[in-house]
């Protein structure tokens, strides 16, 4: 966990608490049990993300250590903080991203309103001097302020 900042490696939520920690297989355990222990294939994941993704895997899944992942290359964020795909990119990306967001229903009420709030406590803290994106939810949120 000290690898992902005590963050899901999915919807970005933080703190993983002890009840809320869960490892990810990435591709399930069922369908590819070679990978069962592959670090490669193992993420930490909070419950809901666990929860929703369950067994769900397909090559459009975008994996949160691929090199060329870049959040803002996939995603934007609307108005109410819902997650979009970005609409420069390319359309496999897109379809990719739309994937991904629908896998880990990272639009949910929940997601969305703990957006908006790490944002206003972002901002609140920048203020007030230097800040550890690292203590925050939605850290990808600070690299479109």
């Amino acid at each position: 966990m000290e690898a992902s900042a005590q963050h899901c490696a999915y919807c970005d939520g933080f703190p993983l608490m002890e009840a809320d920690k869960t490892i990810d297989h990435f591709q399930p355990k069922s369908v590819y049990p070679a990978l069962a222990f592959e670090w490669t294939n193992l993420f930490p994941a909070c419950n809901s993300c666990q929860d929703e993704k369950f067994e769900e895997w397909s090559e459009l899944l975008l994996k949160p250590d691929e090199i060329t992942y870049n959040f803002e290359n996939y995603f934007e964020i609307s108005t109410d903080y819902s997650l979009c795909p970005n609409s420069a990119a390319n359309e496999y990306d897109q379809r990719r991203a739309t994937y991904t967001i629908e896998t880990f229903k990272l639009n949910q009420t929940a997601h969305r309103t703990n957006r908006k709030k790490s944002e206003k406590e972002y901002r609140n803290d920048m203020k007030n001097g230097a800040v550890n994106t690292d203590d925050y939810s939605h850290r990808y949120l600070f690299s479109l302020l």
